[in-house]
């Protein structure tokens, strides 16, 4: 693209400046939750001369977004707490939408309104200097609201066919992502919902062996990952055909005799079967029987657990030791 040279002068001297506010806001990065994610980005000179024309600068051609960076946080609930950080370490001069609890946008429409903090940087013991008078821009997004717009930007904004229908079925997409954040915002009222209280066995079994677990052991010896340990626990009950009561009742048994939880060089997941396998009378014709089946995976477990000798001859197909 041409551009003539009272723009390209302007853009050089803002790159310059802004290079550098871009270097200091970098390096704040650790201010924000690992969990976020953040982008940053200078315009390039195209972007910045076909802001120029039209008419989005001051008299001096100064744009507030030459330099500006997204924090995505994981969902609407977080942007509050992002707000605060940025308000608690850079100055604030700005915001767009002004109000969180306002719109320009009618109920029937979904146009972009995501939050904008335009910002400075703090002075610090030495005093402000020119790179403290640049204004910057700070988007504020969560992780679904930053995917619809790298998915939809160059097929709407940066392409040479415009027409309704494009920006139809982008504003549908937005739609739709508002109603996912609004059910993420709403997660556990929703899951309340008399419409979708149901139960199933799978997941009452989960969360039982869960709450068992945790009133069993120590904190420290379970992972953080409990629902993954609870479902390879589940797994291999179904295999052997205990239920999670009787399981619990074996461990208690086991913790009782001076084993079971005050095991020190087993897994939670190791203890549990191990005492399953030593306390309940298994059905050794069902399990062949289960063997049989085409898709048909063997309960993994440690070599450091005692497996009983009328299993023996099951062996490795019924349980797989590592």
């Amino acid at each position: 693209m041409k551009v003539d040279k009272s723009t390209r002068d302007a853009f050089a001297d803002q790159l310059a400046i802004n290079t550098l506010v871009q270097k200091q806001v970098e390096a704040r990065q650790n201010l924000f939750d690992k969990h976020w994610h953040f982008v940053s980005r200078l315009k390039s000179l195209e972007s910045f001369a076909l802001k120029v024309e039209a008419g989005i600068c001051d008299a001096n051609l100064t744009i507030d977004d030459f330099y500006a960076c997204t924090v995505v946080v994981r969902n609407s609930t977080e942007i509050a707490a992002a707000t605060k950080i940025i308000e608690d370490n850079f100055d604030v001069v700005n915001r767009r939408p002004p109000s969180p609890n306002k719109t320009k946008s009618r109920p029937t429409e979904f146009q972009f309104d995501d939050l904008r903090l335009y910002a400075r940087l703090k002075p610090g013991y030495a005093g402000p200097t020119e790179i403290h008078n640049i204004i910057f821009e700070i988007q504020i997004k969560t992780f679904l609201q930053h995917a619809w717009g790298i998915a939809t930007h160059d097929l709407t904004y940066k392409t040479d066919e415009v027409n309704w229908a494009r920006f139809r079925v982008a504003s549908q997409i937005r739609a739709m992502l508002e109603h996912a954040e609004l059910s993420i915002e709403r997660f556990e009222s929703l899951a309340s919902s008399t419409i979708i209280a149901k139960e199933y066995q799978e997941y009452v079994d989960v969360h039982q062996i869960i709450v068992g677990l945790r009133d069993r052991f120590d904190a420290s010896a379970l992972p953080t990952d409990l629902h993954r340990l609870a479902k390879a626990i589940s797994s291999a009950l179904s295999i052997l055909g205990v239920t999670v009561e009787e399981c619990l009742v074996s461990l208690d048994k086991d913790t009782e005799q001076g084993r079971g939880v005050q095991e020190l060089n087993l897994s939670p997941y190791s203890i549990v079967i191990q005492s399953v396998l030593k306390n309940r009378q298994l059905d050794t014709d069902r399990l062949k029987s289960r063997m049989k089946r085409s898709n048909f995976q063997p309960i993994m477990l440690s070599k450091s657990v005692a497996v009983p000798d009328s299993l023996s001859p099951l062996l490795p197909k019924l349980i797989r030791l590592f």
